[in-house]
């Protein structure tokens, strides 16, 4: 014989599966959705508002998830940039050292131009096919 779960108790398993990074998130998402249905009281076989589906909560968490990793991206990037306040030791200017200073090194910056130009170009291509 076979036991199966119903979806709302699929979907209640899953997001309390999601652990304590996503609390602000499942407080939010149970305000906003239903995991179960909402049946009228006169009529319990009519429903009111269905309830949440298992694909709506894997695409809501996948979204929270990605917000997440680039909340933790911008965090990690502004702590390397503040925590970089020395200088080159060769031109002196900030954002990069002596290993990847252009005035030291200018293969590096005509390398530079050519992915940019490169990049600038194909994004000019692509939004003339739209």
């Amino acid at each position: 014989e076979i036991c199966q779960i119903g979806e709302p108790h699929f979907v209640n398993k899953f997001l309390c599966g999601l652990g304590p990074d996503y609390k602000v998130f499942l407080t939010a998402f149970n305000q906003n959705h239903n995991i179960l249905p909402i049946r009228d009281p006169n009529n319990r076989n009519v429903i009111l508002k269905e309830a949440i589906t298992f694909e709506t909560a894997i695409f809501a968490a996948s979204q929270e998830e990605d917000r997440q990793r680039g909340a933790t991206a911008r965090i990690t990037h502004r702590a390397m940039v503040a925590q970089d306040t020395s200088g080159c030791g060769h031109c002196g200017r900030k954002g990069h050292n002596k290993s990847t200073c252009w005035k030291l090194h200018p293969e590096l910056r005509r390398e530079h131009k050519r992915t940019a130009t490169r990049d600038d170009n194909e994004k000019r291509r692509d939004e003339r096919r739209k």
